[in-house]
């Protein structure tokens, strides 16, 4: 790996080209060579320039007619669930039911939570009771190693359960009264994204700004390769001629 951006490696490459082609027309003494070498270079460059821009049009394509779509029909039914959800109302009076039984306690509750625990580990996911009009799943989070308890309404809520059964019981009221401020954040996200598509369409509208500049020098390096091609002798057979070390040329 180098510290060197691609760019400026592009640079000195293309740097290193030109100053051999300038030594090479200079030895054969035409400047159609010179100028030919110095075009080969450019057209490269441009060529590599429009690659890249090509390959950024793909990019933006992909993400207009697929990416983003997907993603605003997404975050769409996550704002109508969280709007459907905040609809259902949350009692400020503490009213749980688990495993069957009521609880209106979050003492006695978060206690009883914590006991079913152990007893359902190789149960889960299992619905273990109802909060208010939302139903509770418990399942793992394998990844941390922990338990996880998802609160179903519209949308699913996930809380992780702690060791403090208090603790617990306010997490999941936290959880809902949290709403409001995550329909805040996805409205927000929605139109994040909008723009971003928006900008991503506007520049699948702009051409490459150097298409002209390549062409012209396309259809140049054209011209001088016919030119150079009607020559009877090449530049290199010019150097292996007799007495071309000595600076004298027999004709």
């Amino acid at each position: 790996m180098t510290s060197k951006s691609p760019v400026r490696s592009c640079e000195d490459i293309d740097e290193v080209l030109l100053s051999y082609a300038v030594v090479k027309a200079e030895c054969s003494g035409d400047p159609c060579i010179k100028e030919k070498m110095e075009l080969d270079v450019k057209v490269a460059r441009l060529r590599s320039l429009k690659a890249s821009h090509d390959s950024m049009i793909y990019r933006l394509q992909d993400e207009v007619t697929k990416h983003f779509p997907a993603k605003l029909q997404e975050l769409q039914v996550q704002k109508q669930n969280l709007g459907n959800d905040i609809q259902r109302g949350v009692s400020h009076d503490f009213s749980i039911m688990l495993d069957g039984k009521q609880y209106t306690e979050r003492a006695a509750a978060g206690k009883a939570l914590l006991e079913l625990l152990p007893k359902m580990r190789k149960q889960l996911p299992a619905a273990v009771g109802e909060y208010q009009s939302f139903s509770l799943v418990l399942d793992t989070d394998f990844l941390r190693d922990s338990f996880v308890l998802k609160i179903k309404g519209n949308g699913i809520y996930h809380i992780e359960l702690g060791a403090d059964g208090v603790g617990n019981m306010l997490r999941l009221e936290n959880k809902l009264n949290s709403l409001p401020k995550e329909l805040e954040k996805t409205e927000q996200v929605i139109c994040d994204t909008q723009i971003q598509m928006n900008r991503a369409q506007a520049e699948l509208q702009k051409p490459f700004e150097k298409a002209e500049e390549l062409k012209t020098a396309q259809e140049r390096l054209t011209v001088l390769n016919m030119l150079l091609s009607q020559d009877t002798k090449s530049p290199a057979q010019h150097l292996t001629q007799p007495g071309y070390e000595s600076g004298i040329m027999e004709y």
